[in-house]
């Protein structure tokens, strides 16, 4: 149901700033460079693409009793959201750099 979803997000996920460092929080996980500028370290991928397969799993399940144009529906509402959201960050992460 949602493998597109999926790979978009793992496509944003794998994005990187060469700017970053490794934090000093001991597990590796985040990396960070400017003070809006994170990403994973290869660790924290890891991470992420173990965790994917069981999070679709659960996703599925919960959207079961959902019809297929419901499950878009959604989709469509999670992208608009996740759009508005970026919009409101990337104008304040611009305006501090």
């Amino acid at each position: 149901m949602l493998s597109s979803a999926t790979t978009a997000a793992r496509s944003r996920a794998s994005s990187t700033n060469s700017r970053s460092a490794v934090c000093s929080s001991g597990r590796g996980a985040i990396a960070t460079g400017a003070k809006s500028n994170w990403k994973l370290t290869p660790a924290g991928r890891e991470v992420v693409e173990r965790l994917i397969p069981l999070v679709v799993e659960k996703l599925n399940l919960a959207l079961a009793d959902f019809s297929s144009a419901e499950v878009q529906e959604f989709t469509r509402l999670l992208l608009k959201l996740n759009g508005t959201l970026l919009s409101a960050v990337e104008p304040a992460a611009s305006v501090e750099a």
